[in-house]
This record gives C-alpha cells, sequence and structure tokens, in this order.
C-alpha cells in the first residue's frame, strides 16, 4: 500500500512539474500555446509574437473568448473578413501579373478579373443559401440539395478554368499549368491573410 501510495504521489509530483501546454492543452493561436485555464506557452512561438502579444494579454484574450465559448471572437473575425478580403485580392493580383507577364495587361485589368471571380463565387453562394431556406421552408425534402451543392461546388472551379482561358486566351495545357500554380498560391496567401486575419482579431478583442 505505501508502495501504491509513492507511486501516486511521484505521478502527481510529475504531472505537476508539466509545462500548461502538456496539461490537457486545448488548442493553439499563431504558435501560443494553451490549455483550458489559459494557461499560455511561448515554447513553439516566434521571439515577436511573444514581444506583440504579451503573456498577460494573451492571458486577457483567452479569458475573453473562453467566457462566451468563442462567440464574440466568431462575430468578431466574421466583421473582419471584408479586412482581409482588401489584402488578399490585391496580393492574387500579384499573381496573376507575375503569371502572365506578356499579356499586355494591366494590373488593375488582372484585378478586376478576380473580383470578378469573387463577387461571382459569393453570388452563386447566396443564391444557393437562399435556395436551402425555400426548399425547408415550402417542400421539405422535395429538393435535392446534396445534388444542387455539390453541382455548385463543381462548377466554380471550372468556371474559373473557363474565365482564364477566354480571358487571357492560352492553350489547354498552358492554362492548366497556371491554373494549377495560381490554386497553390492562392492558397498559400489564404492561409496567410487567415492566419493574420486571426492574429488581428485576437489582438484586438
Amino acid at each position: 500500500r505505501r508502495a501504491l501510495e509513492g507511486l501516486d504521489q511521484d505521478a502527481g509530483e510529475a504531472e505537476a512539474a508539466q509545462p500548461p501546454r502538456a496539461r490537457g492543452a486545448s488548442g493553439t493561436a499563431g504558435g501560443i500555446g494553451f490549455d483550458r485555464d489559459c494557461n499560455v506557452d511561448y515554447s513553439a512561438a516566434p521571439d515577436w509574437l511573444e514581444k506583440l502579444v504579451p503573456p498577460e494579454r494573451a492571458v486577457e484574450i483567452c479569458e475573453r473568448i473562453t467566457a462566451d465559448h468563442g462567440r464574440s471572437f466568431a462575430r468578431a473575425l466574421l466583421s473582419n473578413v471584408p479586412a482581409m478580403m482588401f489584402l488578399f485580392l490585391p496580393l492574387m493580383g500579384v499573381v496573376m501579373k507575375l503569371a502572365y507577364p506578356l499579356s499586355g495587361r494591366y494590373y488593375a485589368e488582372h484585378l478586376l478579373f478576380l473580383v470578378h471571380y469573387h463577387s461571382f463565387f459569393f453570388l452563386l453562394n447566396i443564391m444557393l443559401i437562399v435556395a436551402r431556406w425555400g426548399a425547408e421552408l415550402v417542400a421539405p425534402g422535395a429538393l435535392p440539395l446534396g445534388v444542387l451543392t455539390g453541382a455548385v461546388f463543381i462548377y466554380i472551379p471550372v468556371y474559373l478554368f473557363r474565365a482564364m482561358r477566354v480571358v487571357y486566351g492560352q492553350g489547354f495545357w498552358a492554362t492548366s499549368f497556371k491554373y494549377i500554380v495560381l490554386g497553390l498560391a492562392y492558397l498559400a496567401a489564404l492561409l496567410t491573410t487567415f492566419l493574420g486575419l486571426v492574429l488581428y482579431t485576437a489582438v484586438t478583442l
């Protein structure tokens, strides 16, 4: 019995000696680890991030987010999405300019192409949401919403490919290569700007 008590005591001391992130961490934000009690761990974060968000400020942000289970943070994040797009689209305009250096088109024309495509994307999604609401109110189960949603999300990338071919007038293989490069650049830029959005929203919350 004494041996078992000794093992329990040693286990408790070992658990207490672990850093906060190891004791049931609930997540990370930009490399900053935190647990359910808002204990903050900067071991995986760069030095500049710790200077930008001091531990006291990080704890305050964590407590504000967990106070209402992240609802206020989600609302603030959504309200800042338009600001993110004002950074994201010009960045992708630079990518388009580099992808078509001999097209003779100005940077503003590439930017206008991206604005047109994203307007189409948001308009199509709004129409899909309205169709789903209308179907649920008028005739639940009558409209094949799963098939409709799948068709929309298949057509969106197909539309972009066709738009690139029509607007820039290049062949199938050249457009395919630039389509893949654009997709990779799009994901990288979207991830970077979104992480910046999350950090900005958390700091200004």
